[in-house]
């Protein structure tokens, strides 16, 4: 037989025995990667391909063992190959490794997990954390000037029209309407901040900073007295953070996985959908003019997603 293939999910296009990868995400249609035996001559047609189901990230050693990553037993991506045509894991862990890549003669798969590197002995079926060492350059701390323009990465204007605040190189500043005046709000000097969003009262910020390596939320005066407050604290990134028309309420995703509302007086977020989102594109979150529901769209189906803001939550698709 001169072809095998793998299923990740979706659906793919080939065209002069090629496969061509259109999407990949969760859901019930798929997508088939060929893999090809050159040295037996191709036939002109190839009709029912069977299937083996596989997730994302496939990699290949030099005699054709094939690694790729799956979380389909506890939800997270562990590290997976065939045996004798049977689909076998061979990590167990409860946090999603990333990109495994196999050496050129099958002995070793490097992935990622948990910001760090990790090292998977195929004969010894171990895996090992590589300590990686990096060189570190102690000078003094000393302020350096940056020119902010073209370099804007955010900006939100004050409900009364008169303020902005916006980003620039992972800072946040606020001015006067026609930005003449402009202050450097004191956020933490080793983070960066993402997005920004006025409240209500015209004199408090709302917005994404990294925490630990995760963007979370914060409020700050705009006025720059005192300092950012933290108003959450999720080992997951927050981002596409909008509020609704009368700045009541703010709802962002949380991770790959949380559609999370948080009401803008106590500042107590609580997730109100758990869907396939993904952290590596972003999703549109938008309030209804009346903010009642809010409407969004995930990877797993082809549609957009209306959500009742009250529980109990009732989702209907169009």
């Amino acid at each position: 037989m001169w072809w095998s293939t793998l299923r990740l999910e979706k659906y793919f296009s080939m065209k002069a025995g090629k496969a061509k990868i259109l999407r990949i995400v969760k859901g019930t249609k798929a997508i088939s990667i060929p893999i090809l035996n050159l040295t037996i001559p191709r036939p002109r047609h190839i009709k029912n391909i069977p299937l083996i189901e596989v997730k994302i990230w496939v990699t290949i050693d030099a005699k054709g063992h094939i690694y790729f990553a799956s979380d389909e037993v506890n939800g997270e991506y562990n590290l997976y190959t065939f045996v004798n045509g049977k689909k076998t894991e061979l990590t167990n862990f409860k946090t999603s490794i990333g990109w495994p890549q196999v050496s050129a003669n099958g002995n070793k798969i490097v992935f990622t997990k948990d910001y760090q590197l990790y090292l998977y002995d195929v004969a010894g079926k171990k895996t090992q954390k590589i300590n990686v060492d990096i060189p570190i350059n102690n000078t003094l701390t000393k302020d350096q000037d940056f020119k902010v323009k073209d370099n804007i990465t955010y900006f939100d204007v004050s409900p009364d029209n008169k303020k902005m605040a916006f980003i620039a190189r992972g800072a946040l500043f606020v001015s006067d309407i026609k930005g003449k005046f402009i202050k450097q709000l004191p956020t933490s000097p080793g983070e960066r901040v993402t997005e920004v969003k006025w409240l209500k009262d015209n004199r408090t910020l709302l917005f994404l900073q990294t925490a630990a390596g995760y963007t979370n939320i914060f409020t700050i005066a705009a006025d720059g007295t005192g300092s950012a407050i933290r108003q959450t604290n999720e080992a997951a990134n927050n981002i596409g953070l909008v509020l609704d028309n009368k700045l009541e309420n703010a709802a962002y995703l949380s991770g790959r996985n949380e559609l999370r509302l948080m009401p803008l007086s106590d500042f107590k977020s609580v997730t109100v959908v758990t869907d396939e989102f993904w952290a590596l594109g972003r999703t549109t979150i938008q309030f209804s003019p009346d903010g009642k529901y809010l409407l969004y769209n995930a990877f797993e189906i082809l549609n957009l997603i209306f959500l009742p803001i009250k529980l109990p939550i009732k989702r209907s698709s169009i």
